[in-house]
């Protein structure tokens, strides 16, 4: 998630599934900030 995590953001990340193992994995490193709406916004 290039150099700082926000807390108060959205992020898109890709995972895949290794069925054998149940697992869902993620790459953090590849992750895009997403514009959405805020708590006030509703």
């Amino acid at each position: 998630m290039k150099d700082e995590w926000k807390p108060d953001a959205r992020y898109k990340v890709t995972g895949f599934y290794i069925s054998e193992n149940k697992t869902m994995v993620f790459d953090l490193s590849e992750a895009v900030e997403e514009e959405f709406r805020t708590k006030e916004e509703k």
